[in-house]
């Protein structure tokens, strides 16, 4: 069974790293990868986050030039 994961808690390995792949932001969540990958998806299609491919890897960073960046806020 899955547990319900906050959108938001996926964000935060994002925050203040360099771009990291999947496995490392599901290691990092405890989370299943299938979990992660779906909301990270998401998050691209709305503009916050974007994906790079690098050979065979994807690595998932913040879009630098999102306008939200500076207003997001993130509460619990």
């Amino acid at each position: 069974m899955v547990k319900k994961v906050s959108i938001w808690s996926i964000l935060e390995p994002l925050l203040y790293s360099e771009p990291k792949h999947l496995a490392e932001i599901s290691k990092e969540l405890k989370k299943p990868h299938t979990t992660v990958r779906k909301q990270l998806e998401i998050f691209e299609k709305v503009g916050l986050i974007e994906k790079e491919k690098k050979g065979r890897q994807t690595l998932w960073h913040w879009d630098k030039n999102n306008i939200y960046l500076p207003s997001l806020r993130i509460t619990t």
